[in-house]
């Protein structure tokens, strides 16, 4: 029986993933602004806030694993750009789907990074979200698979490796530093196409603009302190809501098709991904 404890964790867990869904949603809609741009005041605009935090004593700004904050920040940052960049040019639904498949992937580069073991379970399970992924590029009509659809799956495999990082660095490191690593490198990462490009943005997306980085970072916060109240497996169950939800709002809200083969394929993703995710990607008894 879940303490009062546990269900204000879940709630919040929740209410992160439905924030994590609208911010995706404001990406959709600010679409007439570059992904980089929209990326560089994103990351910005996370970096502002955790430095303004640590400057009010709210946190300390200290590392214990700098090569793994290194990683951490590229990685974490081309993730962030991909997946912007999945939901302008291939759609909420399907450029989520591919950018959020990273759980399939998590127990992959744990067993070669971090010297996991990875469960013959687990491995089939990954087989069968790839087919999965297969499905979602519509190989009846393979020509209709853009660069766009490859880098969407590229952001979901970089997040991957990206979440290994944040797991070894969970031992030495406060989560305001690793996402404060995240939006500096991401900074960095954008800075030059965006100087190339400009920084204006029409003046009827800057509100769209500034949703999407309040509510990424507000989400993001909010994920951070559930996890001190729910366990790793529940917290990450309800964080698997946003994919789900942004499905839901691209087809009904933008009119997006998946058709019969990206629906399986959908079907596919999202169950090994709930799997993976309950089971931790770890023999039975092995879960903290």
């Amino acid at each position: 029986m879940p303490t009062s404890t546990t269900r204000s964790g879940l709630l919040l867990m929740a209410g992160s993933a439905a924030l994590f869904s609208l911010m995706s949603t404001a990406v959709r809609l600010a679409a007439g602004v570059p992904s980089h741009t929209l990326a560089f005041y994103r990351f910005a605009f996370g970096a502002l806030v955790v430095l303004t935090l640590a400057a009010g004593g709210v946190t300390r700004l200290r590392t214990g694993n700098l090569r793994f904050l290194l990683w951490r920040g590229g990685l974490g940052g081309v993730a962030v750009y991909l997946f912007y960049l999945a939901i302008c040019k291939v759609g909420l639904a399907k450029g989520t789907l591919l950018a959020n498949s990273y759980p399939i992937f998590v127990p992959v580069f744990g067993a070669l990074v971090l010297k996991e073991r990875l469960p013959l379970r687990v491995a089939l399970a990954v087989a069968v979200a790839l087919f999965g992924i297969y499905l979602l590029f519509q190989p009846i009509d393979f020509p209709t698979v853009t660069r766009y659809d490859v880098l969407a799956l590229l952001g979901g495999i970089t997040a991957a490796a990206a979440v290994v990082c944040i797991k070894k660095l969970r031992e030495t490191d406060s989560p305001y530093i690793i996402f404060l690593s995240q939006s500096v490198f991401g900074v960095a990462l954008v800075a030059l196409p965006v100087a190339h490009t400009g920084f204006a943005v029409p003046a009827r997306l800057i509100p769209v603009v500034l949703a999407v980085c309040v509510l990424s970072v507000a989400a993001q916060l909010l994920m951070t302190y559930s996890y001190r109240l729910v366990p790793a497996a529940s917290g990450s169950l309800m964080g698997s809501l946003t994919p789900v939800f942004n499905v839901l709002i691209g087809v009904v809200a933008f009119g997006e098709k998946l058709g019969h083969t990206g629906v399986l394929g959908c079907v596919l993703v999202l169950a090994v991904s709930l799997y993976i995710t309950v089971t931790g990607g770890q023999p039975p008894g092995t879960r903290s």
